[in-house]
């Protein structure tokens, strides 16, 4: 019964984590575009949104930030936060880029997002 409460409570962070996620990078277009989305970029938004959350996914995972429960984060914690969101980003612009050579994408969006990606995973683990 233990093991099944603690996959059902893996499942419910993932799936928080995978809205602020989605929220950061819509939230990164808005402060991008001072909350009037281009259509163009609108329609970029969209393709890349569950490749972006996706890849951030499976890097916070590989990145320990699933392995348990925390009332209080300490300092390794947010190293490990920032390490997660820093590779998460990266890879998600390497490879977007491999695909699109970054055509259609304004750049700074994905250092907005990086940060957001910060602040949510921070806020994020601070309640659990």
């Amino acid at each position: 019964m233990k093991t099944r409460l603690l996959h059902r409570n893996v499942l419910v962070i993932l799936g928080i984590d995978a809205l602020l996620l989605a929220a950061g990078w819509y939230g990164a277009h808005l402060l991008r575009f001072n909350f009037d989305i281009p259509a163009g970029n609108l329609s970029v938004l969209k393709k890349a949104f569950p490749f972006v959350i996706g890849v951030k996914i499976v890097i916070f995972y590989f990145c320990d930030l699933y392995r348990g429960m925390w009332r209080y984060t300490s300092i390794r914690d947010l190293m490990n936060i920032i390490k997660a969101a820093s590779i998460g980003s990266l890879l998600s612009v390497t490879l977007i880029s491999f695909g699109t050579r970054l055509i259609g994408f304004a750049r700074s969006v994905f250092i907005i997002d990086w940060c957001l990606t910060i602040r949510a995973d921070e806020t994020d683990q601070k309640t659990e």
